[in-house]
């Protein structure tokens, strides 16, 4: 009795060897690596990434199709989204992940790509302040009228190209006048002179 119960313990001990190295197969032939759990885009920005698939280890070849579960508005391969990778090898998968202008600081985009035929990836873009906004309003310092100073609306009343919020004189009009000696062009109709 005691030979048997030996034999069965033995036979669990090599089913589960078994079981290990056909899971430890699978999780080398479907990885996929080089992929952080978030990045950071400003407004407006893009990157350009890969992911890393492995090959299979048992001496197969296979076939990677990238299908993009969430955030699929956000995410592009430019090319294509199907990859060949040999057995015992490793190959690069492209992927360009971009955020509209509208995006805010702060905002977060999920996204999930799933590589079929065994494995899924998941992680965030993280919208940061864009280097080249200085005041952080969403507009870039080469198009914003105030670049030092929050605005983003670009209020300009006086069409001067000097948004409202730095502008010493705002409202300023094409007269030419100065009647009460500030400084600034009036605008005749905020002096009451014409109604």
């Amino acid at each position: 009795m005691k030979m048997k119960r030996g034999k069965n313990i033995f036979g669990l001990f090599l089913v589960f060897s078994m079981f290990v190295i056909m899971i430890g197969g699978m999780v080398s032939a479907c990885g996929a690596g080089g992929v952080p759990t978030y990045v950071e885009i400003y407004p407006g920005g893009s990157q350009y990434r890969s992911f890393l698939l492995f090959g299979e280890s048992s001496g197969y070849d296979r076939w990677f199709e990238g299908i993009v579960l969430e955030g699929f508005e956000y995410i592009s391969f430019p090319d294509g989204n199907v990859f060949f990778v040999p057995a015992e090898e490793m190959v690069f998968a492209p992927f360009i992940l971009s955020v509209p202008n509208s995006a805010k600081v702060g905002d977060i985009y999920p996204m999930e790509v799933f590589w079929k035929p065994c494995t899924s990836i998941s992680w965030e873009i993280h919208v940061i302040p864009d280097p080249n906004d200085s005041d952080g309003d969403g507009i870039p310092d080469s198009q914003d009228n105030c670049y030092l100073i929050y605005n983003p609306f670009q209020e300009d009343n006086d069409n001067d190209g000097v948004g409202d919020v730095c502008d010493a004189c705002p409202l300023e009009d094409s007269t030419g006048l100065d009647i009460d000696s500030d400084g600034c062009i009036d605008n005749i109709q905020g002096l009451g002179l014409f109604r």
